[in-house]
């Protein structure tokens, strides 16, 4: 039925209104709202349950990625701090050994105010890229906010330690930023802290 399909396309076009704000109390309720209209429909025929269906198909293809676009950084495609919360809470759950390293961007502010804006978009965009590069598949990373991010690593402390000096330096030294007619290049510094989840903790 018509009224169906366009009821259930309001409600996801209101639902990646809600992502887009980042306000997650109104994407909750907008979830919730999609799900029980779907769940609540009768249909009057073969032929509406066959274009139901289809565009069900279609909305939850849609849902998935409102869903997982929730979760990411726009800026530099890596987790966000919203899905942090999520993973830190999935694995103090399974009790799993893990350490946690904040990396933050030394003299960021002074980059964005020499060259611009997009100039420090794109240096950031490189060092989630190179942050992403040195860990592995059950490891984590995501961005905290502004020039800080934080990597998971599913280790003991000692091996954090050492790895966290490795993936500073991996991160430190020249970025080469296309600029308008010219290649600029910029010396980049972070600082490292880190931490190891204990028994009983909370996120």
């Amino acid at each position: 039925n018509i009224q169906y399909v366009e009821r259930l396309v309001d409600l996801v076009d209101r639902l990646e209104s809600a992502v887009r704000s980042g306000d997650l109390p109104r994407l909750a309720a907008q979830t919730a709202d999609l799900r029980e209209f779907a769940q609540s429909i009768e249909l009057d025929s073969r032929d509406d349950f066959a274009r139901l269906r289809q565009k069900m198909i279609e909305i939850q293809r849609r849902l998935h990625e409102v869903e997982l676009l929730a979760t990411l950084d726009p800026l530099t495609g890596v987790a966000n701090r919203r899905d942090l919360d999520r993973e830190l809470a999935a694995r103090i759950e399974a009790r799993q050994e893990f350490c946690v390293l904040l990396f933050d961007l030394n003299g960021f502010k002074e980059i964005n105010d020499r060259f611009g804006h997009l100039f420090g978009d794109e240096v950031l965009k490189q060092l989630a890229a190179r942050l992403s590069s040195q860990v592995r598949a059950r490891d984590y990373v995501c961005r905290w906010g502004g020039d800080e991010f934080v990597a998971i690593l599913a280790c003991d402390l000692a091996i954090a330690e050492s790895r966290s000096r490795q993936i500073a330096e991996r991160l430190n030294g020249p970025y080469h930023i296309l600029g308008p007619g010219r290649e600029i290049r910029v010396e980049v510094a972070v600082t490292v802290g880190l931490a190891q989840y204990c028994a009983g903790e909370s996120p």
